[in-house]
């Protein structure tokens, strides 16, 4: 009784689609007695083509579909944590693909499929990289605004973060400086406890400006989120997306996760230990590149600056003389000819 009141699955329903399939191109086999062998219709090649063809379709379409059955399968209802990983178990996906470019739209694609755990997907391990303007803070936002995935969002500098409204990744793994009167004071304190309070339950975990984050920060993370989840998955089982771009600030005193990619191909270059951890584990993320340029919109002189900045395979420079004639330079000169400068505020970014 148990096993005919079971909801049907997705993959169910798929099946039943090609059995039915098959059905339509083969006669039943109750009609073969009744039928002659010229009007038997055999099962030819293009037939199986059709068929193979409609069967594709159906795959993609169950695979890349943005529509959420409303109904539950048994085991989440009975066993919300059924999955050793942690994920959501509901998305808000309206809205969430408008005004995006066809590769954000295949990024929030496999991210959205990924953070939908109740199809028991594996664990998202995803990198968002991309020139400036590409949108990927525009992603991130969209994320925040049009699903409900507990979100943790982190960046590898304050300025970064703060453009983001997250926090430093130093802050949520609680890496400071520690006084040994702090230590005797507070015997309570530790790391593991502290990274469990600020994490909350968030299950997916963001760090945008990944070019600055190096190979030694980056196991450390890993190390500390499997003690404070008590789970032995890369990073405790979080989904975790990383975003940045590798041609921008690399790691301060450590060797770049880039790095450590390219050294762990170079048979006549013996890495460190946590290098090659490192690279094993950015290893495991699947990369999605954001080429479409948004915030240059129809300024092809500013497209073309922003693709030249962070060209690394040219060796001419970046910006040459003629380009600052032409973008202008901001002195007392300037200011002087324009009186809109006099009590206008100006603010100076990296």
């Amino acid at each position: 009784m148990l096993a005919k009141n079971k909801a049907k699955t997705r993959m169910d329903k798929h099946l039943a689609d090609v059995f039915k399939s098959i059905e339509r191109l083969a006669p039943a086999n109750d009609n073969l007695s009744d039928q002659t062998l010229d009007d038997y219709k055999e099962f030819t090649l293009d037939d199986a083509r059709t068929l193979e063809k409609k069967i594709d379709e159906q795959i993609e379409a169950l695979s890349y579909s943005s529509d959420i059955d409303d109904e539950k399968e048994p085991e989440d209802i009975e066993d919300g944590n059924s999955s050793p990983l942690l994920g959501c178990d509901s998305l808000e996906k309206q809205g969430f693909f408008d005004n995006m470019s066809q590769d954000q739209v295949d990024a929030g694609r496999y991210l959205l499929s990924k953070l939908n755990n109740r199809y028991h997907n594996n664990q998202l391990l995803m990198l968002l990289h991309g020139s400036p303007g590409t949108g990927k803070s525009f992603f991130i936002n969209r994320i925040k605004e049009c699903t409900s995935v507990k979100i943790k969002i982190t960046a590898t500098s304050g300025i970064a973060a703060m453009s983001i409204n997250g926090s430093t990744i130093d802050w949520l793994i609680d890496k400071r400086y520690e006084s040994t009167n702090k230590k005797g004071t507070d015997r309570n304190y530790t790391r593991v406890e502290n990274i469990v309070k600020k994490l909350g339950d968030a299950t997916l975990l963001i760090i945008d400006e990944v070019s600055m984050m190096g190979c030694y920060k980056f196991t450390e993370i890993d190390e500390m989120l499997r003690k404070a989840k008590n789970c032995n998955l890369p990073f405790g089982g979080l989904d975790v997306l990383l975003c940045g771009d590798f041609a921008q600030l690399p790691a301060v005193k450590q060797t770049s996760l880039h790095d450590a990619l390219v050294q762990s191909t170079q048979k006549y270059i013996a890495p460190e230990d946590h290098v090659m951890e490192a690279s094993s584990l950015i290893a495991k993320f699947r990369k999605f590149e954001l080429k479409t340029l948004h915030r240059s919109g129809e300024c092809n002189k500013l497209k073309e600056l922003l693709l030249r900045y962070r060209n690394l395979d040219s060796r001419e420079p970046s910006i040459t003389m003629k380009d600052i004639e032409e973008i202008g330079v901001l002195n007392k000169k300037t200011l002087a000819k324009d009186p809109s400068f006099k009590d206008a505020t100006i603010l100076v970014s990296t």
